[in-house]
Formats: C-alpha cells, sequence, structure tokens
C-alpha cells in the first residue's frame, strides 16, 4: 500500500531534501503546505495552502482564488465559531485546530473536511507539556473515530520526518483501527485533488473549461 506524508517546511528550500528524505523512509511521496502561496511556486510534488483568516468571508474568499492552485486547502484555525462555518465553505479539505467538539466532528464530516493529526505537535515539547498535548490528541482521537481525519508527521525540517511504520504506531496508540490509520496516510485526499485539478475540477458541479 502507498503512503503519503504531509509536512510544514520552515523554509522552502528543504521541500526537495524533505521529499527525497521522505521516500527513503517509505513514503510515495510528500505534500508541503505553505502558509504564503508565493513560497510554493516553482517546487515539485503536491502542495498545499493554510488559510490563517479569521474572518469566514475571507476565508471563502481566499479558497475561491487559491483552490485551483494547490491540492490541499487547510485551514487553520482556533475559534469553534469559524471551524463550525468552515462546514459551508465549499473548497476546504483539512482543518487543523484544537477547538474540536462533538457537534464540529459531525459537521466536518457531512461536509468533507478532515481533521489533521500530527506527530510533530509531540516531537518538540516536554514534560507537563508533552502530556497535555498527548491527552488532547487522545481526546481528539476519541472524538473522530472512524470519522474523518489524516494523520501525517507535521514535520518542519527533514530530520523531524518519521517513516509510515511510525506513524501506523502513533495512530495505534490514539485509538484508530489499522484499516483507518492506513486511509489515513494513504494520500487519497492529495491523489483525488490532483486529479481534480488536472480535470478542470473547481467546486462540485463546476468545472473549468
Amino acid at each position: 500500500m502507498e503512503f503519503w506524508d504531509i509536512v510544514r517546511p520552515t523554509n522552502p528550500e528543504n521541500v526537495v531534501e524533505m521529499t527525497e528524505f521522505g521516500k527513503k523512509l517509505g513514503w510515495k511521496g510528500v505534500c508541503a503546505l505553505f502558509s504564503d502561496p508565493e513560497h510554493a511556486k516553482g517546487l515539485p510534488g503536491p502542495k498545499g495552502l493554510i488559510i490563517t483568516e479569521s474572518n469566514p468571508d475571507r476565508v471563502r474568499a481566499v479558497v475561491a482564488k487559491f483552490r485551483r492552485s494547490f491540492e490541499l486547502i487547510v485551514l487553520e484555525s482556533d475559534s469553534i465559531e469559524l471551524n463550525r462555518s468552515a462546514a459551508n465553505i465549499p473548497g476546504i479539505d483539512v482543518l487543523i485546530s484544537e477547538k474540536i467538539d462533538q457537534g464540529i466532528v459531525r459537521l466536518l464530516s457531512q461536509s468533507g473536511i478532515q481533521v489533521l493529526i500530527t506527530f510533530a505537535s509531540l516531537l518538540h515539547t516536554h514534560n507537563a507539556s508533552r502530556i497535555r498535548i498527548w491527552q488532547t490528541l487522545v481526546d481528539r482521537a476519541a472524538l473522530m473515530k472512524t470519522k474523518g481525519f489524516i494523520l501525517c508527521s507535521g514535520s518542519h525540517m527533514m530530520w523531524d520526518m518519521r517513516s509510515p511504520s511510525e506513524l501506523i504506531a502513533f495512530g495505534r496508540l490514539l485509538g484508530f483501527t489499522d484499516p483507518d490509520i492506513k486511509r489515513a496516510l494513504s494520500g487519497w485526499l492529495i491523489k483525488r485533488n490532483a486529479q481534480r485539478l488536472r480535470s478542470g475540477w473547481v467546486a462540485p458541479g463546476v468545472r473549468q473549461l
């Protein structure tokens, strides 16, 4: 089975070496996320845009502008209200947030938005901070169960990357089943959206001519 990682490179110049190192670790491919769309220009492989806007209308505008340029559109939010609104904004693929409850999970599931769970959130923490973050991840995993989620390293640099087997073990510790873990690592969303971009897809029922 093919597995895909998702990373957040601190320096765009590191994308190529992270992609090559990822293949050595056993990943089929690597999707790099960027907060600045300019940083993604000219780089190889699938890419994602992280949106940090707090206003739903502004989020909607950014999605509309860049949906056809990135394989993943990711909303990073610390607002419960914005997370609820995200379910009604077509074109958002993934949510990064600690503010998730059962109601938000249900809304996200209905709209097809995946929740991103990263190993990097634990990697550089210590003692009480690590315990707190781990408990947050466990609580979030309990909410998700078979709902939409994606696992990844979320690495900022090459040496933070982990192999597929390590991420599978991470998913098991969080309480997910092997079939759900493997789907969460399969890159199905990246591959689906890459195909849609090639075919001119813009949004449900809308296709670029």
